[in-house]
């Protein structure tokens, strides 16, 4: 029943913003009328006009504004990364398809629950925490949270996890 049906949108870029050297923050927005509804974790499809196809955690959905945000690892040697590091622009369009996947949050009874992520595999995670309910929180028991990365530098979310840590009264915890 908690199953969302994928949608194709037509989105424009809003924001691109560099992360961490080989991360781009790549905001794009539907058109009016038009929300993305998501549950944290899940992913969508992007198809850049050129035929590129790429398949990304989603960070965040704010419906408000209809922004929709992904965290992007640059890859050596890859088309859509090229493309973003050398000629993607705010205004220019895609096509996303939407909510994809069924890694999210789903109601469980437990005395702990551990998470463990990677690098930009902290996206689905970040968000299912961000997204969870104060009753999904409260089922999962103690919350542990291990993020680890090869750099300091590459935590660029450590400061948002530690926040949500707080918030939610969860174990946080990262590794190099």
């Amino acid at each position: 029943g908690d199953r969302i049906p994928s949608r194709i949108y037509p989105v424009k870029i809003q924001a691109l913003e560099r992360l961490t050297d080989d991360i781009v923050g790549l905001s794009v927005v539907t058109p009016r009328n038009q929300v993305l509804s998501w549950h944290g974790g899940q992913y969508a499809t992007l198809k850049q006009g050129a035929g590129l196809v790429r398949h990304y955690s989603i960070a965040n959905v704010d419906p408000a504004s209809r922004q929709i945000d992904f965290h992007i690892k640059l890859v050596e040697g890859g088309a859509f990364s090229a493309w973003l590091r050398e000629t993607a622009k705010v205004g220019d369009l895609l096509q996303l398809e939407g909510p994809l996947g069924r890694f999210h949050w789903r109601s469980l009874q437990a005395s702990r629950t551990w998470l463990f992520a990677t690098g930009t595999g902290i996206v689905p995670i970040y968000a299912m925490l961000h997204a969870a309910t104060p009753d999904q929180i409260r089922d999962a028991g103690k919350i542990e949270l291990v993020w680890g990365n090869r750099y300091v530098r590459d935590a660029y979310l450590d400061e948002r996890l530690r926040e949500l840590s707080k918030q939610l009264g969860m174990g946080y915890t990262t590794v190099f």
